[in-house]
């Protein structure tokens, strides 16, 4: 509904600002997060730690965004943009007080608890911005949003989980933490921007309307990667680390998770290109048709998507955290130089480039992932194979009917038969491909959405 209350500007600027707030983010506490998630065995002193550490390194990148707000602002020739700025700072400060929790909860395989908080979370920071929109505040309630949700999910962790971080810090405690979740922010760190520097190019070369145009695009495949690839990658964490020590279950666990993530993943990202066209400017207005083509275009990103949010999670568990550092940066440099390219081409240039960099480099990932944490590259393609198949087919059947009836049948009908098109068909090509997986998703579904949290280490 915002889409429907504010310009494209207005997306545009926010989605600038949020990349620093992201930034900051995970250079003050993902780092330290994921290093409390895979230790071993995890005391109090260094859940302490790990609380004041992150605490203190958010406050200080959240100085470093107050700092560049203004020259940022300059660059893209907003001069609100620097506000908006200066008001998102404190997240990364929000976020930080309930990293350890949620890590915590991480550790206890607490990923379905922690998804409906981040679901509730989201949804009344929407409505609250909604409601900010109508009475006039404009880009403002996309700020308030921002702070909201984040506010919520932080009171909602310590409520859920009863730990409270005592007045300690073990300086070697820290050292460890840092030592460890330094190579896991760098990687993180570079992976977001290899995913968001298209955006602050096109706000520096072309307007902050045509980022907004973007990030919409953008947005619709997030949502995907949000709800079909991130609770399996989020999973993928702690049960590699467990079963690093074997590495006969370790390739069988990594092809498992990865196929029924594709299972999921595939058929959704190419359904909504096939329904692309009707469907964005149903979903966020006339005024935004332009990201139809853009949607289009990025769900061919399905595959290089599945494959790197498994590739990370294996490298770490495997201690190889350096290459993962090293396959960021090749994205990040090569995402880079093609979209300085494609940006004088316009908006849906920069999509093409940026999902020609995915496909081009996804070969560079599988190998390393067979050199250094010996998950082969044939067993990869393997699990994707048949839900890729048959999302494959069942795109075909969407947009064969999205063409025949264009101009016949009104727009919320026509998404609505496609979508009941897809959900009917591509069960029954899977099955008719790979019954097994079937069957194995299921069990693997079953088992994320029924394991109880456990006492947390």
């Amino acid at each position: 509904m915002l889409t429907r209350l504010l310009p494209p500007a207005a997306f545009g600027a926010i989605s600038i600002a949020v990349i620093f707030v992201e930034v900051a983010k995970l250079i003050a506490s993902n780092g330290i997060a994921e290093a409390v998630v895979q230790a071993p065995d995890l005391d109090e002193d260094v859940a302490d730690t790990a609380f004041w550490a992150n605490l203190a390194l958010s406050t200080a990148t959240a100085a470093v965004i107050a700092a560049v707000a203004y020259p940022v602002a300059a660059l893209m020739k907003s001069p609100e943009l620097a506000h908006i700025m200066l008001a998102l700072a404190i997240v990364p400060i929000i976020n930080a007080a309930g990293v350890v929790h949620m890590a915590r909860t991480t550790r206890a395989f607490g990923h379905k608890a922690l998804a409906f908080r981040s679901l509730v979370a989201n949804l009344i920071g929407g409505a609250v911005s909604i409601v900010l929109a109508l009475m006039g505040y404009g880009l403002w309630a996309l700020v308030m949003q921002r702070i909201v949700a984040e506010t919520l999910l932080t009171v909602a962790s310590w409520i859920a989980l009863p730990w409270r971080p005592r007045l300690r810090f073990v300086g070697a405690k820290a050292r460890q933490l840092v030592g460890y979740g330094f190579h896991v922010a760098t990687t993180g760190l570079i992976f977001l921007l290899s995913s968001r520097v298209h955006e602050f190019v096109v706000g520096a070369t072309v307007s902050l309307a045509a980022v907004g145009i973007l990030r919409i695009g953008f947005r619709l495949t997030d949502l995907i990667t949000q709800f079909a690839v991130r609770p399996f990658s989020t999973v993928a964490s702690p049960t590699f680390g467990r079963l690093r020590e074997d590495q006969a279950r370790f390739r069988a666990g990594y092809h498992r998770l990865q196929a029924t993530c594709a299972a999921v993943a595939f058929p959704a990202f190419i359904g909504v290109g096939a329904l692309g066209t009707e469907l964005v400017p149903l979903l966020f207005g006339e005024a935004w048709r332009a990201s139809a083509d853009i949607v289009r275009v990025l769900t061919l990103l399905v595959v290089p998507i599945v494959t790197n949010y498994f590739v990370t999670p294996a490298l770490y568990a495997k201690g190889r955290p350096a290459v993962a550092v090293r396959i960021a940066l090749v994205q990040l440099v090569l995402g880079t130089v093609a979209c300085l390219i494609a940006a004088p081409l316009g908006v849906l240039w920069v999509a093409i480039a940026y999902v020609v960099r995915a496909w081009v480099t996804m070969p560079y990932v599988l190998w390393m992932l067979r050199r250094e944490a010996d998950v082969d590259v044939r067993g990869t393609l393997r699990a994707l194979a048949a839900p890729l198949g048959a999302s494959l087919v069942m795109g075909a059947f969407v947009l064969l009917f999205m063409v025949a009836t264009r101009g016949v049948m009104a727009p919320i009908p026509q998404v609505v038969v496609g979508t009941l098109i897809g959900a009917l068909t591509y069960p029954v090509l899977l099955f008719l491909l790979d019954r097994k997986l079937v069957r194995a998703a299921i069990e693997t579904a079953r088992s994320m959405s029924g394991r109880a949290a456990k006492p947390v280490a």
